[in-house]
Order: C-alpha cells, then sequence, then structure tokens
C-alpha cells in the first residue's frame, strides 16, 4: 500500500540529521519556531543554547502539574482560559455513561491539561489510562470542552530535541528491520507478483485524469475523506517524519515536489513509491491504525 495524500514533512522536517543526533535549539528557533508554543518561544529565546527544547517545554510546564484546580491553572497558564471545567452531554447515551462512569474521580479537563501538556503523555496512552476505546472517543471529549493543543509537529520536535529519545526511535527502527528481514523480504516478493504492468498503469492514470475531468466532484471528496483521515493519524506522520530522516536528501526532495503539486518523472515517481514502500515495511503495525481512522471516516461521512 502506498500513501500519497499524507506530507511526512508538514512540520517542514527539521534537520534530517544522522539518526540519533539531537537537534539543537538554535536550529529550532531559526527554522521552526512558528512551531513552538508562546509560551516555550518566549522562554527558548531567553535559554542557555546547551538546553534541549524538551527540557525548555518540561521547566514551563512544571507547576501546571503542581496544581490542583482548573481555576489554578487558568491564572499561571491564561491560554487555557477557554477550556471548560465539564464535558457537556446533549444526548443520554451509552458513551456518555461510559465516559462519565471512567471520569466520575477525576477532574477530567484538569488532568488532560496535566497528562498532555505537563507528561507529554500521547492520546492514544490517555485513553487506554481511562479505559476510552480508542483516542477518536478522547478526542470527542477534548473538543466538548475546547481543550487547547499543541501542533502534532510540536511533538516530533520535542522528541527530535532529545539525543535519547531520537536514539531510542532509530534503534528500534534498525532493530525491527534487523529481526524480520526474512518477512521484508517475503513481503516485497508477495508485492512484486500482483505488481501491474507499466502499460496498464498508464491506461489506469489516463482513464482516472479524464474521469476526474467529467466528475470534479470526485476530487472533492476524496481530499476531504484524506484530510479526515490523518487527522486522526498523527502517530502515522510522526513516524514517517522519523523515517524521513534516514532517508537521502534526493528522496526528500521528489516527495516534497510531489506534494507541491509539481508533476514526476517516470523515474520520480518510482522513487517516491519506493520511498513509501520501504515506510509500511518499516512499519507494518501502522497500517491497522490507519484502516481504522479510514473505517471512523466512513461512518462518520456516511459511507
Amino acid at each position: 500500500m502506498q500513501i500519497y495524500s499524507i506530507n511526512p514533512f508538514n512540520y517542514q522536517n527539521p534537520s534530517f540529521q544522522r539518526r540519533g543526533k539531537a537537534i539543537d535549539l538554535k536550529y529550532i528557533l531559526e527554522k521552526r519556531s512558528q512551531l513552538l508554543p508562546q509560551r516555550v518561544l518566549e522562554e527558548a529565546r531567553k535559554s542557555n543554547s546547551d538546553k534541549s527544547l524538551l527540557d525548555i517545554h518540561c521547566s514551563v510546564y512544571a507547576p501546571l502539574l503542581k496544581c490542583k484546580t482548573l481555576d489554578e491553572v487558568k491564572s499561571i497558564y491564561p491560554e487555557f482560559s477557554g477550556i471548560a471545567d465539564n464535558v457537556t452531554f446533549t444526548r443520554d447515551t451509552i458513551y456518555k455513561r461510559q465516559f462519565e462512569a471512567r471520569t466520575s474521580n477525576i477532574n477530567f479537563s484538569l488532568k488532560m491539561l496535566q497528562q498532555l501538556w505537563g507528561e507529554l503523555k500521547t492520546k492514544d496512552e490517555v485513553a487506554r489510562e481511562l479505559g476510552l476505546p480508542n483516542r477518536t472517543s478522547l478526542d470527542w471529549a477534548l473538543k466538548q470542552i475546547n481543550f487547547v493543543y499543541f501542533m502534532p509537529n510540536y511533538r516530533v520536535l520535542l522528541k527530535a530535541s532529545d539525543e535519547a529519545g531520537n536514539r531510542e526511535i532509530a534503534q528500534k527502527m534498525t532493530a525491527y528491520n534487523e529481526a524480520n528481514q526474512e518477512l521484508m523480504y517475503a513481503r516485497n516478493r508477495h508485492a512484486a507478483q500482483f505488481c501491474k504492468t507499466e502499460e496498464y498503469r498508464s491506461a489506469q492514470r489516463a482513464r482516472m485524469i479524464e474521469y476526474d475531468k467529467l466528475h470534479p466532484e470526485r476530487r472533492e471528496k476524496i481530499s476531504e475523506f484524506d484530510k479526515r483521515t490523518w487527522d486522526l493519524c498523527p502517530e502515522i506522520k510522526e513516524a514517517m517524519t522519523q523515517f524521513a530522516m534516514s532517508e537521502a536528501a534526493y528522496v526528500r526532495a521528489i516527495v516534497m515536489k510531489k506534494f507541491r503539486g509539481v508533476s514526476l518523472s517516470e523515474q520520480e515517481k518510482r522513487t517516491e513509491k519506493g520511498f513509501y514502500k520501504r515506510f509500511w515495511t518499516a512499519y507494518p503495525h501502522l497500517r491497522k491504525v490507519l484502516a481504522a481512522a479510514k473505517a471512523q471516516v466512513r461512518k462518520d461521512l456516511g459511507r
């Protein structure tokens, strides 16, 4: 499976340096400052350049972890003043009863701020701890309280700024590839058996181009579907960004060229497809995440 609708460099991937090497604060401030929360940005500009972005973030939001009430949080962090105290339900549903049962002993809004901003837990981790079905269920509840969340790409920057975290990602990727060489070879052979001829692919592309001219609404529907799907998959975006750090510069340039809407040569198309093939081979478990997101979007759109 190849995915062309997601931009793995959606935050303009910070350095593509050698895996395991942290991205320094100077680079982040010069090239990626727009991704930082305002409070973190201000502190970073005042900090010693030897500090990592992760260190600064943890320092800035350390007081958040000591707050006992949401009002106390808002007095320290005015940017969270619009967050509601409770989730409001308009109907009595199974989800409402389950949600209330699992959050009855906590201040949900305060807990989410502390876990997602202070402890930097992922939404998947928080959803599992609450016993919710998935992160989509958590997202719905967060939307109801007007939760303020940082950009998903900011989390990638935090991880990339820490040498240990960056090295851990690289080691896991390498270990998986080394432990599953036969599986990867088998997958490649299997995929090759079903590869269509170039003549067939060219004819198919021509047919789709002609169809799109007659049915412009199709492209709009596909665009909406893709956007909704990838909004539910920040973990895939993050993994793809990290994976791209190990790719050659010319491969990244070709992928970015495609996202800018520039036509690719046949050789560039093969390079682009190779990039996605290598990614899904390295992260086969994320296929289930993508499939679940697609199913959720189909359900939401009534398809």
